[in-house]
């Protein structure tokens, strides 16, 4: 499993920091999202984004899959699993990951965000039922 450590070790630090801060300097400013699971509610890792300057929109750890991501890696994962022959090896399988997002169109990803308004006004409107 993945814990705090792990998650600051593999995920954060080499990374999400820097995809962060090339987003915020492209862009003028970025955002990071996460749910409340245990690895990315550790106190330590708070202080970190504090000192790294990462502002932060945080979810609940259980919630419906609003956030446009969760679509995208479906998205990926079908694709992948799709693949012949499969991949199964680790670092054959981060490579076509990263091939994978790189095909995504844009306008995919645009229409998931577009939508969100009436997804997140559906989730309110059925007290946030799945």
């Amino acid at each position: 499993g993945v814990d705090w450590y792990r998650y600051r070790k593999h995920i954060l630090r080499p990374k999400l920091y820097p995809f962060y801060h090339k987003i915020r300097a492209q862009k003028g400013a970025a955002i990071l999202m996460e749910d409340g699971a245990g690895p990315h509610s550790n106190h330590l890792l708070e202080e970190e984004r504090l000192r790294e300057g990462i502002v932060q929109k945080e979810g609940p750890s259980s919630s419906p899959d609003l956030n446009p991501i969760e679509s995208i890696w479906n998205i990926m994962k079908d694709n992948l699993s799709a693949r012949i022959p499969k991949v199964t090896k680790t670092k054959e399988i981060m490579s076509v990951l990263v091939e994978e997002w790189e095909v995504i169109p844009q306008e995919k990803i645009d229409s998931l965000i577009e939508c969100m308004p009436k997804r997140v006004t559906a989730c309110i409107k059925d007290k946030g039922g799945n």
